[in-house]
């Protein structure tokens, strides 16, 4: 999602590149779904709080458990985090 925000929508600011992106309708019933909000929220609080790395962990527990929902592979997480200049 950060690859899709970051290297599209910045550059052309009209959101119509996420019909195409396969964003799962949200389920409480769906442990991914759950798990990963319960992650922004950690995020959102981290953040507001000035807590750098709490933020950075919870960003990188999010990554994998979307990874996990999208069914990428370490490698292709690992592609996607040098094409966003994570690593």
């Amino acid at each position: 999602m950060r690859l899709a925000i970051r290297n599209y929508i910045v550059l052309h600011p009209d959101p119509h590149i996420l019909k195409n992106v396969r964003i799962p309708t949200f389920s409480a019933s769906n442990h991914f779904h759950v798990k990963l909000a319960e992650l922004s929220e950690t995020a959102n609080k981290a953040t507001l709080a000035g807590h750098t790395e709490e933020v950075i962990q919870t960003e990188e527990k999010v990554d994998h458990l979307a990874a996990k929902l999208w069914d990428l592979s370490d490698e292709e997480l690992a592609e996607i985090k040098r094409s966003l200049g994570d690593i």
